[in-house]
């Protein structure tokens, strides 16, 4: 398959979820939860990117989002190519952008959400409406981290259970059957878990032992259990691998071992973009190995496209690369770890996603941001909606620097 027909076939994928509400991911992926040294004025200290807004936390607490659609929290503005503080300036130490709604935990462990709500994403007990300021998740629960996906959210409580609440057409809510919740719902099995994400249809989690679990959409083998039936509760990833992090695309998931190498599953489809970062436009059903001999700090798994920062603070990127998502200053797709141009100390990768957002102006946005050992914000690839937050929509297949924010 050529690289015009993966581009077309990827085309066509993305028209069938805007006509259905199927895949992708939310991309949200793990933020990049490590925080640079504050300096006097506010910098960023996460970044997490959505399908066409990008959000992120400075060292002051405040929230600031940019691009388009409810998910920016701007109260009454739904469009900006810069900087915009969340309405209600709730204090947040963890947020997470979906593919059309982002949400945090604050310091006394509250979760809120903003943005589209038309599947209980928002998890406030209704499926109306959208909410351009943050709503208290129902439920009175006290959450240390919760996770945007495509349509649905999940989060971890004080005791490392799972909750998960929104879109459940793919059993990516875990609770056992296909139907919709509009409040955090237990995950079946039991598990008690360190980190969760959420992907486009599917997640995954990792308990303190190392071990992986993924459950919900499975029909290009994302969950891992050399399979493709998709399962409504989670189920171990094979291989016997221990993992510090687990990241959930569209049709694929990557992760870093407690050893700091990354592993890659899922895209075995005609669509696949070499996602998996493998060499090959091949995919896999259970874990296979990233190529190279790098050691990964953290790894982010988009839409048709991954990134990762290495413990020497280099970005890569690899798979789909149309919009210049990849950053290394081509719109040529790579099979492989394609190192982002600039020579940027980065601390942590957010890939964004495709949005079917009625406030997106382009019908694919796909977009990298990066946060750096200094608190600084760069993105790249796709821009049609503002969410490289520079003050203009002007693409770029290069690291471009986000406005400070104020």
């Amino acid at each position: 398959m050529t690289l015009l027909q993966r581009f077309t076939g990827s085309l066509l994928l993305a028209g069938g979820i805007v006509g259905c509400g199927d895949q992708l991911e939310a991309p949200s992926g793990p933020d990049a939860e490590l925080a640079p040294a504050v300096a006097t004025a506010a910098v960023y200290t996460q970044v997490v990117v959505g399908g066409v807004h990008t959000c992120a936390l400075a060292s002051n607490g405040l929230t600031y989002c940019w691009g388009a659609g409810a998910a920016i929290g701007g109260g009454s503005v739904f469009q900006s190519s810069t900087p915009v503080r969340v309405v209600r300036n709730l204090r947040f130490v963890q947020i997470s952008a979906g593919s059309e709604h982002t949400c945090g935990v604050t310091a006394d462990n509250r979760a809120y959400c903003w943005g589209e709500n038309f599947l209980g994403q928002i998890g406030d007990g209704t499926h109306e409406n959208s909410r351009s300021a943050p709503v208290l998740v129902a439920g009175g629960h006290r959450f240390r981290q919760v996770r945007a996906g495509g349509h649905h959210t999940c989060a971890i409580d004080l005791d490392g259970k799972l909750f998960c609440w929104g879109d459940n057409l793919r059993g990516e809510l875990g609770v056992g059957d296909l139907a919709d919740r509009l409040v955090p719902t237990r995950v079946l099995g039991g598990l008690t878990v360190q980190r969760v994400i959420a992907g486009y249809e599917h997640n995954c989690a990792v308990t303190a032992a190392g071990k992986g679990y993924c459950w919900g959409r499975n029909l290009e083998g994302e969950l891992g259990n050399n399979s493709t039936v998709s399962r409504p509760r989670p189920v171990p990833v094979s291989g016997g691998l221990s993992f510090k992090q687990i990241v959930a695309g569209s049709q694929h998931t990557c992760a870093v071992t407690t050893a700091s190498k990354a592993y890659c599953w899922g895209a075995a489809s005609d669509y696949n973009n070499g996602e998996l970062g493998t060499g090959g436009f091949v995919g896999s059903l259970v874990p296979v190995a990233v190529a190279g001999t790098r050691q990964w700090r953290q790894v982010n798994a988009g839409y048709f496209h991954t990134c990762g920062v290495t413990l020497a603070n280099v970005a890569f990127c690899w798979g789909f690369n149309f919009y210049g998502q990849n950053g290394d200053g081509t719109n040529t797709g790579t099979e492989s770890p394609t190192r982002v141009v600039g020579n940027i100390p980065f601390l942590g990768i957010a890939v964004g996603v495709y949005d079917p957002s009625p406030f997106a102006t382009s019908f694919i946005a796909i977009h990298t941001c990066g946060i750096t050992t200094d608190g600084r914000v760069f993105c790249w690839g796709g821009n049609a909606d503002g969410q490289f937050g520079i003050g203009t929509r002007n693409s770029s297949w290069t690291p471009v620097e986000a406005l400070p924010p104020t």
